[in-house]
């Protein structure tokens, strides 16, 4: 994992869109389906009729692809390519922490950046 790669959009999508997507495809990765409030709050959308817009393109360009009549319906298009950009704040860190990080995301069947920010809260002394 390259935490520090440069933010690139993916092919036919904005920047807004790319990051969309890969806010969607690490948490599914995570095993877990953002709806679209999580989405919103993590892209710091007020609306989410623009996340339905978001979503939609996203479903167009064959990024992901949505379940009828099901909550948390979105998963993974098949061949949906990994995306370029990190799906959190782009901050540099050393690969040895970053792996570290990964490797206990994944024993505990978590999120990264779920962990990192209780880390940080921990850290600074605040509570979620």
């Amino acid at each position: 994992m390259n935490a520090h790669l440069a933010t690139r959009p993916l092919v036919g999508l904005t920047g807004l869109q790319s990051r969309a997507y890969a806010y969607i495809w690490h948490r599914l990765q995570a095993g877990s389906t953002p709806s679209y409030d999580e989405i919103a709050a993590h892209l710091g959308v007020a609306s989410k009729g623009n996340i339905c817009r978001i979503v939609s393109i996203l479903v167009t360009r064959g990024y992901v692809r949505k379940r009828q009549h099901s909550a948390r319906s979105l998963y993974l298009a098949a061949g949906a390519p990994m995306p370029v950009e990190p799906a959190g704040p782009h901050i540099a860190f050393t690969s040895p922490l970053v792996a570290e990080l990964v490797a206990r995301a994944e024993s505990e069947r978590r999120d990264v950046s779920v962990l990192l920010e209780e880390a940080v809260a921990r850290y600074l002394g605040r509570s979620l």
